[in-house]
Formats: structure tokens, sequence, C-alpha cells
């Protein structure tokens, strides 16, 4: 997954040629993280993989989630509905991805 421009680790890139080949779609995606043995699960909607961990991260932020706050360290993954491809990136990356957003 490339969230531009800053450089971060991420756990996993694939090429994000399938995420653009339809620039001005929105995809529903699934965004999942886990806390201990616990999976903590977010439906949304974006137009880029990036975009919706963005939107996933700014609910898993809000004051009406209850379950665990990830943390910089946590991983993300990034499932889009209808792609065969899963994308994991952590937190840290995805905040870098909206301050510069």
């Amino acid at each position: 997954m490339y969230c531009k421009p800053k450089r971060a680790t991420i756990l996993h890139s694939y090429p994000s040629a399938d995420i653009a080949a339809a620039p001005n779609s929105t995809k529903t995606a699934i965004v999942r993280f886990h806390n201990g043995p616990d999976e903590y699960v977010f439906v949304t909607a974006g137009k880029s993989a990036c975009d919706v961990a963005s939107i996933a991260l700014e609910r898993f932020d809000s004051e009406w989630w209850h379950g665990p706050i990830p943390t910089p360290e946590t991983v993300l993954r990034v499932s889009l509905v209808g792609y065969e491809r899963r994308y994991r990136v952590t937190v840290e990356r995805v905040a870098g991805y909206r301050r510069i957003n």
C-alpha cells in the first residue's frame, strides 16, 4: 500500500495499479486490527486503500469507539471489497498520510 509521500515502514507493500484502475470510484473496504486475542473491524468506503485506512483510524480515535485505541505500532489490515490483495500498514504510517493530506 502506498500512502504518499512521507517515508515510513510498510510491513507489506503491493503495486497499487488495481486501486488506481478506477481513480474516481469509491471502494468499500474492511479495516481490521488485533489487540491481544481480539480482532476489531470497521467497514468503510473511500477512493483508495490509504483513504479508507485514514477514515478507519479517525473512527477508532472518535469518542463513540468503545474498543481499544490503536497505538502507532498497531498494524491495520485493509481489504478492498472485490480485490484479492490485502494491505498491511502501521497506524504511524496512516497518521503521517493524514497530516500531509
